[in-house]
């Protein structure tokens, strides 16, 4: 008898191909069951994919298992040796490894038709991005139409209960509201803000009464995922919102996590809501009046309801943009400005440790009046924990990481950020600023591009895009560029460096000059990038100690900045990064 003959002989008597049979049965009814039940269940496709593979990879098996043991009405059992005449085994030449890569490849081809319906499907698997959801602006359709602060705030504080569930990419609430007001398709917008789903609504608010009615399209295809309409008291508008972001989380599947502030948070007052969310809205318009304003819109809350946690922090962040924004003649102004900072902030942690906005507000006070970078980072990991999907508390953290060195890092939290608020020209200039501090001119031309594109009035953009052309050895196109700058103190910090470089010695020493005459109160830090680019090592050390007097915000970037390079091989560039409490170069 054949080698061949015999060993078919031996899968007869062994039934080895019985097996097969019923494993091909049941491998058919799984999947007739399971495709049904994995779309009624809204699963993802992939997982029918690894059933068929665990299928296919079961006749192997069965070949194998049906070779060596016998299924009897006495139970499993090893499978008895044929009886020979010889003495010799039935398949000469079949023994050990050869035999076990026969019945394996036996199993394979028995699989084929698994395979075949894997190749037949693949180009229609795809894997599912995670759930993302774009919260745009809510229309606000009051009878005199002047509530849009309110309806824009309801949007936002939606945001803020989303940013707290974990799994949940939320885009940025600057990229989001990009689109206020405009009237593109939901799938475009979802398209151009990188989101799975879309939520929009709009706000009635007529009295002590308010109507908010949502709806939650899929970007994919605009189908429905969840509408509904909201009448209440005024009192009610805080529940509102708690149950428009369930509702959202439950649509996509996902679970909103207490994480603090809102399921505990005792009822608000209306009118205290009414005030904080106007503070939000006018803290948004990034001047110093504004914020003065906003700040009185804060404290107009708290004077209603000193408990509400939320105006604390919007308070403590106010008085922070007032103090970035405004030049104060006086240390002991600038001095008192930092106290009033960090009360706030600490009072705001203080009414609601599960509010992640008054760690956020603590840290930037820890960090920029303490320069205490441990305790900073710890507060921002707590904002992190609190609400992981906010991008602010992201950009802080990679912004902390920059100041301290740490530009990898930087770069790969910048990198998220842009990610989930692609339309907010801040994070992209800071990624420009860090990439040309590692030397990536090309990428940093590329984001400081993005930054510019989403807002061509930037004036820090308007100040890094010409220093990317100097640090690549372009002085006439550097020159020009800040020529363009529209802040008197940035112009000319540019000028003269570019100047420098062009080797217009007279015309850069003016422009050092015209700077210190104009601006000495703002742009200490200026003053010294400008000497160090120009080869001044002991005048860009004497305006360095000057800035740190006065508690300039620029030397957050001391430690990376490009601009800096010719003086960070001075001795007394580390023992200024040490007075810094900054780890050395």
């Amino acid at each position: 008898m054949s080698v061949l003959q015999s060993f078919l002989a031996e899968l007869r008597r062994r039934r080895v191909i019985r097996a097969l049979v019923g494993w091909g049965i049941f491998s058919f009814a799984v999947l007739q069951i399971y495709e049904p039940v994995m779309h009624g269940l809204h699963l993802p496709e992939w997982t029918l994919t690894l059933v068929v593979l665990a299928l296919v990879a079961g006749f192997p098996a069965t070949v194998v298992l049906a070779w060596i043991f016998d299924l009897s009405s006495s139970g499993v059992t090893r499978t008895a040796p044929p009886e020979t005449t010889s003495g010799e085994p039935p398949t000469p030449g079949l023994r050990g490894p050869r035999l076990a890569l026969l019945l394996v490849g036996l199993g394979l081809v028995a699989g084929t038709p698994g395979f075949v319906y894997l190749a037949h499907r693949w180009p229609r698997l795809e894997v599912r991005p995670a759930p993302s959801v774009a919260v745009l602006p809510f229309a606000d359709m009051s009878p005199q139409h002047d509530q849009d602060y309110f309806s824009d705030g309801i949007a936002e504080e939606i945001i803020g209960s989303l940013t707290r569930v974990r799994g949940l990419r939320v885009i940025g609430r600057t990229s989001s509201f990009a689109f206020k007001g405009r009237t593109e398709d939901l799938r475009a917008i979802g398209r151009a803000l990188g989101a799975t789903a879309v939520l929009e609504g709009s706000v009635r608010k007529e009295g002590n009464r308010v109507r908010i009615a949502a709806q939650l399209v899929d970007a994919a295809d605009g189908t429905h995922l969840w509408s509904d309409t909201f009448d209440r008291e005024l009192t009610g508008a805080f529940a509102i919102q708690q149950e428009i972001a369930r509702a959202v989380t439950e649509s996509l599947r996902l679970e909103l996590v207490p994480a603090g502030g809102g399921a505990g948070r005792p009822a608000v007052n209306p009118e205290a809501h009414v005030k904080y969310l106007l503070g939000q809205k006018l803290l948004r318009s990034d001047t110093t009046d504004a914020a003065r304003d906003a700040s009185d819109a804060f404290e107009s809350a708290l004077a209603i309801d000193p408990t509400y946690a939320p105006a604390q922090a919007g308070l403590s962040e106010a008085l922070y943009a007032v103090y970035a924004s405004s030049i104060l003649p006086r240390l002991d102004d600038i001095l008192r400005l930092e106290r009033r900072v960090r009360l706030e902030a600490e009072r705001a942690v203080a009414l609601d440790p599960g509010l992640a906005d008054g760690w956020r507000a603590r840290a930037a006070a820890r960090r920029d009046f303490d320069l205490d970078w441990d305790a900073a980072r710890s507060d921002l990991e707590r904002a992190k924990t609190l609400a992981p999907g906010d991008p602010r508390v992201v950009l802080e953290i990679a912004n902390l990481d920059a100041t301290l060195g740490r530009l990898d890092d930087a770069i790969a939290g910048l990198r998220r950020v842009v990610e989930v608020d692609p339309l907010n020209p801040g994070p992209w200039h800071r990624l420009g600023l860090y990439l040309l501090a590692k030397g990536d001119l090309g990428g940093a031309r590329e984001a400081l591009a993005r930054s510019q594109q989403i807002d061509p009035q930037g004036v820090w953009t308007s100040f890094w895009q010409p220093t990317a052309s100097l640090l690549a050895g372009r002085g006439e196109d550097a020159r020009a560029g800040y020529e363009r700058n529209p802040i008197q103190g940035l112009r000319l910090t540019g000028l003269a460096m570019a100047y420098h470089s062009l080797g217009r010695v007279a015309e850069s020493r003016r422009a050092i000059d015209d700077l210190i005459a104009c601006c000495t109160a703002a742009a200490a830090y200026q003053v010294a990038e400008a000497y160090a680019w120009c080869g001044d090592v002991d005048e860009a050390f004497r305006w360095l100690e000057k800035a740190h007097e006065q508690r300039d915000g620029g030397l957050t970037f001391v430690r990376y900045d490009p601009l800096l390079k010719r003086i960070q091989g001075d001795p007394r560039f580390a023992a200024f990064l040490s007075s810094l409490k900054l780890p050395p170069g």
